[in-house]
């Protein structure tokens, strides 16, 4: 299904290394899942997520260097 349509590549379906895996997937995860316990489990993951994405900019400039 996919072989002929060069969409499922190996460059783009390759395991990700140990660091990036750790920055990109579990960090943001958990990041998600401390900000739902902040809020006693009453928030959505979707909504942590809005959280993470709006506090972006203050983040960027309180620790910017």
């Amino acid at each position: 299904m996919f072989l002929k349509t060069n969409i499922l590549t190996f460059e783009v379906s390759k395991p990700l290394k140990l660091i990036d895996y750790l920055h990109e997937i579990l960090v943001p995860e958990v990041i998600i899942r401390l900000i739902v316990q902040d809020f006693n489990g009453k928030l959505l993951l979707e909504k942590a997520r809005e959280i993470i994405k709006d506090s972006a900019d203050f983040g960027t400039y309180l620790y910017s260097d």
